[in-house]
């Protein structure tokens, strides 16, 4: 699965990219990202069979994410205004919710 520079706006909205550093990062990585892997990635992310989970989750998950939405999840910690690529523009929000994990 290619990603095709036409496409990559629809692509960015679905990841939540929020500004033109951004769209240069994942416009990087799709360049520098070996197709091989792409390919597995979306292969799993489609056919994934969980069969084990944890006795304790702590799952935490963006209310505006478009690619996995909210209302498919049950989220133990919720990011507002995060979407898919919350990791990176929601980090802080991300490591205040990490830190304030009582396990």
């Amino acid at each position: 699965m290619r990603s095709y520079k036409i496409l990559e706006p629809i692509q960015n909205k679905f990841l939540g990219i929020q500004n033109k550093n951004e769209i240069t990062m994942v416009r990087n990585n799709r360049k520098n990202v070996p197709e091989v892997y792409t390919n597995w990635a979306i292969n799993e992310v489609l056919n994934w069979k969980n069969n084990w989970q944890p006795s304790v989750i702590f799952h935490i998950h963006s209310d505006n994410d478009k690619m996995f939405p909210i209302k498919n999840t049950s989220p133990t910690h919720i990011i507002k205004g995060g979407g898919h690529f919350m990791i990176m523009n929601k980090a802080d929000a991300v490591s205040k919710c990490i830190n304030a994990i009582d396990y």
